[in-house]
């Protein structure tokens, strides 16, 4: 079957329009687009609680740097808890320093209490994309692809454009786009951080790509995302205590 996204716009516009159609997702049962929770290692699932996590940072971090990282804390822990506040959160900042934790956490929140969670490491998402669309079978590609930009709560981790191809970063662009015009809860951790000057310097090359910046664009819509920046000593030094992940 072929996806809405890739029918003519006039009729896939009425598809979309919940007062002309309903649409009824079918799966093949036990294919390769059942990816859930399951891509979480139970190693990670099991250590990177919001119970386990600190929310003061490495011991040698300042006041403002730990003031970062509860907030984020406190706020992954609000997003779980009361369903959305904001539609998308987007958490960002160098490594060590808790994003992959605290995303683990929040799809390890809602899978205990049966809500539906799909986990991805972005990396290996556009890997399976890439095997997929490498077989030459046009309903696994769209089969797949569809799960993941329809998916009811996604969470993409350790975001990194600028190793991408301009093939993923396309196909980045469409589900960043599809997700965030509808609204679909999205979680993102990165190592960019989208409205610092000192990246746009250190990434021209990434910069010079449409797909980029409208992806970027996207992220950046404060009216849609909600950012938590942060900042800190790398958690994973000696004298850090529990390591709290990327």
């Amino acid at each position: 079957a072929k996806p809405v996204a890739d029918m003519p716009e006039r009729i896939a516009l009425k598809l979309d329009d919940a007062d002309f159609s309903k649409l009824v997702q079918l799966n093949h049962g036990g294919g390769s687009t059942a990816f859930q929770l399951s891509n979480v290692p139970l190693a990670m699932r099991e250590r990177m609680t919001f119970e386990q996590f600190n929310p003061k940072g490495h011991i040698s971090a300042t006041y403002n740097q730990s003031a970062s990282i509860n907030m984020a804390f406190e706020y992954a822990l609000q997003f779980s808890e009361e369903g959305n506040p904001e539609p998308w959160l987007y958490l960002h900042g160098s490594t060590g320093l808790g994003k992959t934790h605290l995303a683990v956490a929040i799809a390890d929140f809602r899978q205990k209490r049966g809500l539906p969670i799909t986990f991805w490491v972005v990396s290996e998402l556009f890997d399976n994309l890439r095997k997929t669309f490498s077989k030459n079978n046009d309903a696994d590609f769209f089969d797949f692809f569809d799960t993941i930009r329809n998916c009811e709560f996604l969470v993409l981790d350790d975001l990194e454009p600028q190793n991408m191809t301009n093939w993923a970063l396309g196909k980045l662009y469409q589900l960043v786009s599809h997700r965030h015009d509808r609204l679909l809860p999205t979680v993102i951790t990165s190592q960019i951080i989208i409205w610092d000057e000192i990246y746009d310097r250190d990434w021209r090359d990434l910069q010079a790509k449409q797909q980029w910046v409208s992806i970027r664009s996207r992220l950046h819509d404060s009216t849609v995302v909600t950012e938590k920046l942060l900042v800190g000593p790398d958690f994973r030094n000696r004298g850090g205590g529990h390591d709290p992940g990327n």
